[in-house]
């Protein structure tokens, strides 16, 4: 008894000690955005790329999706350095690694629309209204697949808020951004599960009440804003509206 006693308790210090020693796990979203800024300190590609390359050994359809988000920070690495070629060529591959995704889940069709958003910068013509009507299409299909999933109404709402008014645009940018931050932005805790969003929502309903003159709308979602996320590069981009 006395041994079986012993070794149960050698058993759960080694597992304390394991528990202490261990690192936890990095959410692999954290890893990515930190992978940006790791490139301008480094003044190259190379993190963002290495993380790709560390994913792309994984063949899972969480692991494609993660792909296609490092190529897509990749992007505005290459768009920030005058790298316009590249960029384009990291969206173009991002867009296809979600569009051949199997049986794809809101969470897929969110971060298609959000990038082939993205892309629009680059787009004219019959080519742009294409695009902006993939956009839509695909914002919905998130919605159809899962109503609560807050990255899906922040894709429809991001896509109102940017349609030029002429083409109906600004009618519903409000109620669904409102509804972006209602929503959790990771309902259930994974390093491997999707939490962004919910910041970027606040920031297009700031800039919504702003172009309307209702500056004490802007301010009540501003400080909406630094409660939830007080380390926000947005809040310094708004300070001196709001002092």
């Amino acid at each position: 008894m006395k041994k079986l006693t012993l070794s149960l308790l050698i058993s759960c210090l080694s597992s304390i000690l394991l528990a202490v020693s261990t690192p936890p796990i990095l959410p692999i979203q954290e890893r990515i955005e930190k992978g940006l800024y790791a490139c301008f300190t480094a003044q190259s590609a190379e993190p963002l790329a290495s993380l790709y390359t560390e994913l792309e050994k994984q063949h899972t359809p969480l692991a494609s999706y993660w792909m296609a988000y490092t190529k897509f920070y990749e992007a505005i690495y290459d768009l920030k350095t005058q790298k316009v070629d590249l960029a384009k060529n990291c969206i173009q591959q991002a867009i296809t690694l979600l569009e051949n995704t199997k049986n794809k889940t809101s969470e897929d069709y969110a971060l298609l629309a959000y990038i082939q958003s993205f892309s629009l910068q680059y787009k004219t013509g019959i080519e742009a209204g294409k695009i902006s009507s993939e956009v839509a299409a695909n914002g919905q299909k998130a919605l159809q697949l899962d109503s609560t999933n807050l990255r899906a109404w922040y894709i429809v709402g991001s896509h109102d808020f940017y349609l030029p008014a002429t083409y109906g645009g600004g009618q519903k940018a409000e109620s669904y951004l409102k509804k972006a931050i209602e929503l959790s932005p990771q309902p259930v805790t994974n390093p491997w599960f999707p939490s962004w969003g919910k910041e970027e929502a606040y920031d297009l309903l700031i800039r919504f009440y702003l172009n309307k003159e209702k500056t004490a709308e802007a301010r009540k979602y501003y400080e909406a804003l630094k409660a939830s996320y007080p380390e926000s590069y947005l809040i310094v981009q708004y300070e001196e509206k709001f002092k």
